[in-house]
């Protein structure tokens, strides 16, 4: 009976998690590893299925509370003491200015929904630039345990009116399998399609590869897997591994996951299992079911539990891993894998005292007790963002007035040319004000050390401004963001990506200084063009339908100025990803065209030059080398867009295009700084601190000045 235990799925567990752990180290040539997990809910699915109606057989009923002890006696103890040591860990070697992050990681998974956490993540653009925690594994235990809550509970549903008449109704145990399997695997497509990053860790995604192993159960409980010839299930066997495997070493990227594509590894892993033991000697389970495969399978779910704490803390005390040392770190996760197995997993499954459901229960609650308890130790622990000071925020404010001051008293201020209102005066040594002459200098020299940083780097992620307007990547719609005088007759229109959105208070402050209006029009890694863009590999296609409507808008509109900035992108053609000369070129071409209709039609145009991008998070940086803050500077050669991107090459190519380059005043020299005047210049990878972009607005207002 395939309910029995089988040494050939702990060796296709085996496989599973070492796909997976190949794929954290980076081996090369796994570059889809991940399907492993996929694997494992397959395996899930088959096994716990075959255990409901194992004890629907023999005892007539499904006790729920002993499956839900079971469960928890089994997987809660090795998860808890991971969260535990992951949180000490974090404590010793982790800057502390990712101690909340990894707080909130570890609350999530010793409650288990980290796979939502992620997914909500996941939309936050701005929260993809923040490094990978320890606990982030914890997303596939998390939907497992969805899995085990639901599933039963299910089961009893279908199986209740009929059962007590006798006989196990297989029939509607098999429609509900087909139910959950088709309607989570047409919802896994449709959402896959429509915002991969979320539904990458939802439940509802992954039901249908549960409900895939599920199905297996049921029908080899109808019919035994003997009856199939043994070359027969020989083969099946071999195509299954041939399937799984390949799939982590390639699957087109162009097809987002789960989705569709998911059925491949799946279906293979089905394929493995069905093959069972009437492959004989001819099947994959010659290489399965031997006695190493077996231990590997024995301990993998303490195998998963370690290596990726493991691998985030010593990278975030080291320095990014090599593959070597990645390999190695994973190979010596075995260790504490096994000590964890021994030692945590084994007595709690086996000894007679947790054995009753009511102590098998305490026992769970107790480890997420303590589980939880860490985190929210963690939490309050995290250091607390430094106050601004009121003479830096004095400074601050002074900005906003001084450009007041200059549009009432100076109307044909140079565009070149430093302030030199008296409300001015008091912010000369802020930010990039600091510069002797914005826009201008050639070299800067970072200091060792500065007194007061502002923002701090334990809240520089925060630091996006209040007027910050723009559209997440899963939707197309676009946002309403007017400020300034909404009856001027003078519009300026900005648009582009997040990084169009990261000007938008010194916009909107210039607007009313000068009575402005100003309208935002950003949506997160989307290129103004008419192109297809592609978003990690695949076409962002809510990037193709919001740049048609915000082109339709600006032509509907006729704003007095447009403003066109922001990152060039990936470009799609026929489905695949051009190399970048050719999307340079193509982009070019495009603008030229899309931004001669705007002039056409009675717009400016203005292109502002892309900001460097550091390619690290800066706020950890500074925050751990507040001493050495020269170690965190960059080179600008590799932080700019070469010779300015399709930006600066569209405004060559159309004369009436104005190009606003302020990254003189961002970058000045060869090595772009990090703190300038006290301000720390980047709030993570990409994006400059709003304080700093404040210091930046009078530099900007004046070369607005001399176009509107």
């Amino acid at each position: 009976m395939h309910q029995s235990f089988r040494k050939d799925i702990q060796g296709l567990r085996a496989l599973a998690v070492l796909l997976v752990l190949a794929w954290h180290a980076r081996v090369p040539g796994i570059t889809r590893g991940y399907v492993g997990v996929d694997a494992f809910f397959v395996i899930s699915g088959f096994l716990i299925t075959g255990l409901l109606m194992n004890e629907l057989r023999s005892t007539g009923r499904l006790n729920l509370v002993q499956f839900y002890a079971r469960r928890m006696r089994r997987l809660l103890p090795a998860s808890s003491v991971v969260i535990i040591v992951s949180v000490l860990l974090t404590l010793w070697l982790v800057p502390a200015i990712r101690w909340s992050s990894i707080s909130g990681d570890a609350l999530a998974s010793g409650l288990y929904f980290q796979n939502w956490r992620l997914a909500g993540q996941a939309v936050d653009y701005l929260a993809h630039d923040a490094a990978a925690g320890p606990l982030q594994h914890y997303w596939s235990l998390a939907v497992e345990e969805q899995f085990y809550l639901v599933w039963p509970l299910l089961i009893v549903l279908v199986t209740r009116p009929r059962f007590a008449n006798g006989g196990l109704p297989l029939r509607r145990v098999g429609i509900c399998v087909v139910v959950v399997f088709v309607a989570s695997l047409a919802w896994s497509v449709h959402y896959t399609q429509l915002w991969p990053g979320p539904a990458y860790f939802a439940a509802t995604t992954r039901g249908w590869e549960f409900a895939l192993g599920a199905g297996l159960s049921v029908v080899m409980s109808r019919k035994r897997s003997s009856s199939l010839s043994s070359k027969f299930s020989a083969a099946i066997g071999w195509v299954g591994l041939a399937l799984l495997v390949g799939s982590a070493v390639y699957l087109p990227e162009r097809f987002p996951f789960p989705g569709f594509i998911a059925l491949v590894p799946t279906l293979g892993t089905v394929a493995v299992i069905a093959s069972g033991a009437s492959a004989g000697r001819f099947g994959p389970q010659v290489l399965l079911d031997r006695r190493p495969t077996v231990f590997v399978g024995t301990i993998s779910y303490s195998l998963y539990l370690w290596h990726w704490p493991l691998l985030v803390v010593l990278g975030a005390r080291f320095g990014p891993l090599g593959v070597s040392q990645s390999i190695a770190i994973v190979v010596a996760s075995a260790v504490p894998a096994y000590l964890t197995f021994r030692y945590v997993e084994t007595p709690a499954r086996r000894l007679v005292w947790f054995s009753s459901a009511r102590r098998g229960l305490a026992l769970g609650v107790a480890c997420t007790v303590i589980a939880v308890s860490s985190a929210i130790t963690l939490g309050v622990l995290s250091p607390e963002p430094t106050k601004i000071s009121a003479a830096r925020q004095a400074e601050l404010d002074a900005i906003e007035q001084s450009l007041s001051s200059t549009s009432s008293t100076n109307p044909s201020a140079s565009p070149t040319a430093p302030t030199t209102t008296a409300a001015a005066v008091t912010t000369a040594g802020l930010g990039a004000l600091s510069l002797d002459e914005p826009g201008e200098q050639e070299s800067f020299e970072q200091p060792a050390t500065v007194a007061e940083i502002t923002p701090d780097p334990f809240g520089a992620a925060q630091d996006v401004g209040a007027y910050f307007c723009r559209q997440e990547i899963e939707s197309s719609a676009v946002l309403n963001c007017e400020f300034g005088d909404l009856n001027s007759d003078v519009e300026i229109a900005l648009v582009g990506d997040s990084h169009a959105a990261q000007w938008t208070s010194a916009f909107v402050a210039i607007a009313d200084a000068r009575g402005w209006k100003v309208v935002v029009y950003s949506k997160a890694a989307c290129t103004y063009t008419g192109l297809r863009l592609a978003l990690e590999g695949q076409e962002y296609s809510s990037c193709t339908a919001w740049n048609a409507e915000v082109h339709r808008l600006l032509l509907e509109r006729r704003p007095s100025v447009i403003v066109v900035t922001g990152r060039d992108k990936p470009v799609l053609s026929d489905d695949v990803v051009v190399p970048a000369t050719q999307a340079l070129a193509l982009l070019v071409s495009d603008q030229v065209l899309r931004w001669g209709d705007l002039i056409a039609n009675g717009s400016q145009v203005i292109a502002l030059a892309d900001t460097p991008i550091p390619g690290f998070y800066v706020p950890e940086c500074v925050s751990t080398h507040r001493d050495d803050l020269a170690a965190c500077t960059f080179e600008s050669a590799t932080a700019l867009q070469p010779e300015g991107g399709s930006l600066r090459a569209t405004a060559r190519e159309l004369p009436s295009v104005h190009y606003v380059d302020l990254n003189p005043a961002i970058c000045p020299g060869a090595v772009c700084p990090v703190v300038v005047g006290g301000v720390l210049v980047y709030s993570d990878r990409t994006h400059l601190t709003d304080t700093y972009v404040q210091t930046l607005t009078p530099t900007l207002a004046s070369a607005l000045q001399s176009i509107v």
